[in-house]
């Protein structure tokens, strides 16, 4: 096959390991890498130069202050917020906002944290006091510590609404929550909006495939749904969301079609209610689904 276009990772950013370096996204002529250790952000812009050479050079984002291993942990999962911003889940539990057009450290940008992230434990032993133009004292992460950096044993994912502010958290433990980013200024006062509630049948993390462990919400902003993929089962649950309801989280639908574990499962970006899913079966299917409302 032959090459058409190359996007070049900067040296200083290639793994050694012959490792995949880390995800991607895209946004118009924009690409977007989040490192797997968690340092920085690179991206590429497929403009007029590109087209003409194939070839583009890329823009590098230091997230790290300091030489320490990144606080937050490796970028595990990255979506573009908009055209200027990326969101982004990391290895620790926690989503960050950031600006592309500032290239400021991750301290200036929007710090969201689960509930089962190990970096409350760390913050709270860290923590320090200032005042701001935005509170008067508020708790700021720690650029640097003598302290061991944090890990998790636990796995996590995300998704976003952008139009309607709101981030979704889920944990190998079977927790999801939310967030909304206006009650949020920045990251020095982070914190989790709303309230951590169970995913329905789901047991315990012993039963998830970490790497594959994703949330995907409906396309359809008029519905809160969303779609959990990676927990070792043969099937895809369809979840509603509702948290003016007793019960915040309901099986709308499974599907059941598969005879192995299902790694990954998409919505279609425009057709109503169809989703694609994978398997380690290797099979690929595509279903739609009903709700009672159209029985």
């Amino acid at each position: 096959m032959k090459e058409q276009a190359k996007l070049v990772i900067p040296e200083t950013t290639s793994p050694s390991t012959g490792k995949c370096p880390g995800v991607i996204d895209t946004f118009h002529n924009s690409v977007v890498m989040g490192l797997a250790n968690g340092k920085s952000l690179v991206e590429w812009k497929l403009d007029d130069q590109f087209i003409s050479s194939g070839y583009s050079s890329a823009s590098e984002y230091n997230l790290c202050p300091d030489k320490d291993s990144p606080l937050f942990g490796g970028i595990t999962k990255l979506k573009f917020w908009d055209e200027k911003s990326v969101s982004f889940c990391t290895s620790n539990g926690v989503v960050c906002i950031y600006d592309l057009r500032t290239g400021k450290p991750l301290q200036d940008s929007i710090i969201l944290q689960g509930t089962k992230s190990p970096l409350n434990n760390f913050i709270a032993a860290n923590v320090s006091e200032v005042t701001s133009e935005t509170s008067s004292t508020s708790s700021v992460l720690p650029t640097s510590s003598s302290q061991p950096r944090p890990s998790s044993s636990t796995a996590f994912s995300f998704d976003t609404v952008p139009s309607q502010f709101k981030v979704g958290l889920v944990d190998s433990y079977g927790g999801y929550e939310t967030f909304d980013v206006r009650n949020t200024a920045s990251a020095s006062s982070p914190s989790s909006i709303g309230t951590r509630v169970g995913i329905p049948g789901f047991e315990n993390n012993s039963g998830i495939i970490s790497q594959r462990f994703n949330i995907e919400y409906s396309p359809d902003v008029n519905v809160s749904n969303f779609i959990l993929t990676g927990l070792r089962e043969q099937s895809v649950q369809v979840i509603h969301e509702d948290f003016t309801s007793s019960t915040p989280l309901q099986t709308l639908f499974v599907h059941n079609g598969h005879c192995k574990p299902v790694t990954h499962a998409l919505w279609h970006p425009v057709a109503e209610r169809l989703i694609f899913s994978a398997s380690i079966d290797s099979m690929l299917h595509a279903w739609q689904f009903n709700t009672e409302e159209d029985q």
